[in-house]
């Protein structure tokens, strides 16, 4: 997650059961919630410690995104990002059912990169 930008590769797929028909909200992220950082910007380290070097202690990669987009089964949703915006919002109607959904961000040079957070409720 933190060196995303070197795997753009990397946008996986979620497994999805959509257990009621309806309208539902998905917020795409870069960096968890609790993070409270902005897609562009990197995630500062974290504490060391005693013994191995943890994943977290080297920085997380910004992502210069200007674009985000959203697939829930045969629908595809984009929409802009802003310089510092934290999280993208998408308001879907969605149908019952299995099916599956991935998640990623555009950036400014057309390199794809997973959006690693996905926060879905139904409204």
């Amino acid at each position: 997650v933190r060196e995303a930008i070197d795997n753009p590769a990397v946008i996986g797929e979620w497994n999805v059961k959509v257990v009621e028909a309806g309208d539902y909200e998905i917020r795409l992220r870069r960096w968890p919630l609790e993070a409270n950082t902005a897609i562009d910007a990197p995630l500062p380290p974290g504490a060391d410690v005693p013994g191995e070097v943890p994943f977290r202690a080297s920085p997380g990669n910004a992502v210069p995104a200007v674009k985000a987009t959203v697939r829930v089964g045969e629908l595809t949703v984009d929409a802009p990002v802003e310089p510092g915006d934290k999280e993208v919002v998408f308001n879907l109607s969605l149908p019952a059912g299995r099916t599956k959904m991935s998640a990623f961000f555009t950036t400014n040079k057309g390199m794809k990169v997973g959006a690693f957070y996905a926060y879905v409720r139904r409204k």
